[in-house]
């Protein structure tokens, strides 16, 4: 996981915001990656898991050698849970109202995480943002609600969001493209191309931009990741 770091090249906390998209279960890995380094990092974090549960991503940290518990009785750790906040069933009626609550929800938890620090920064991870459109709500709504998020994380500290990404889903796609053109690190992670490997399963593809006064700079890294969570560099190319 140290070698994925290295290789993303980024410092994390000066980053704001890293943005991933993923088109299979091959990467995993790389949520909690991101809030182990945060944690490790002496950075609170407020975790919207969204795609799975708590216990979930507590069984892979702990097995990154990372007690979740400790953590989260220490103050450092706040999850908000999708499931318990959205339920099963949505009326349309009220799918900008359920918005509106998770984002006052946020700005809550992120403030008593700040207020709760004399120092250092307060991220949020949010571990798969396609399961807002999965669940209704329109890209619209989705970016809107986003575009709010991002404006409120950036008072605190870094940003990492997921989504989950197909070919033939346009909305996504369309969600995907709106995220990269406001993310300081952009990371694609995709099936290989040449079909199944009993070794190595996927490919990562890293973008990077500068702030907007300065020249575009967009370097694209190529790397194989194996089943173990170690990174192998076989190739890489920049465009500058």
């Amino acid at each position: 996981m140290e070698e994925f770091s290295n290789l993303i090249g980024a410092d994390l906390l000066q980053t704001g915001l890293t943005s991933i998209s993923v088109d299979g279960n091959e990467a995993n890995f790389v949520i909690p990656h991101y809030v182990h380094l945060l944690l490790k990092a002496d950075c609170s974090v407020l975790f919207l898991h969204l795609e799975h549960s708590l216990n979930h991503y507590s069984n892979i940290l702990a097995k990154m050698g990372l007690n979740v518990k400790q953590f989260q009785e220490q103050g450092s750790f706040i999850p908000i849970s999708g499931f318990q906040f959205f339920g099963h069933d949505l009326d349309e009626e009220y799918h900008l109202h359920k918005l509106r609550s998770l984002y006052e929800m946020i700005c809550e938890h992120l403030e008593k995480l700040s207020s709760a620090r004399s120092s250092g920064q307060c991220a949020l991870v949010v571990d798969n943002v396609s399961i807002l459109p999965i669940l209704g709500f329109s890209v619209k709504e989705t970016c809107i609600f986003l575009q709010y998020v991002l404006a409120l994380s950036r008072d605190h500290g870094p940003c990492v969001l997921k989504i989950y990404v197909t070919s033939i889903d346009n909305e996504l796609q369309t969600l995907w493209s709106w995220l990269q053109c406001r993310s300081a690190v952009s990371i694609e992670c995709k099936r290989l191309t040449t079909g199944y490997c009993k070794d190595v399963h996927g490919e990562v593809s890293i973008g990077y931009s500068i702030p907007i006064e300065n020249p575009y700079i967009d370097h694209h890294f190529r790397l194989k990741f194996t089943g173990n969570l170690n990174p192998q560099t076989l190739g890489s190319t920049n465009f500058n």
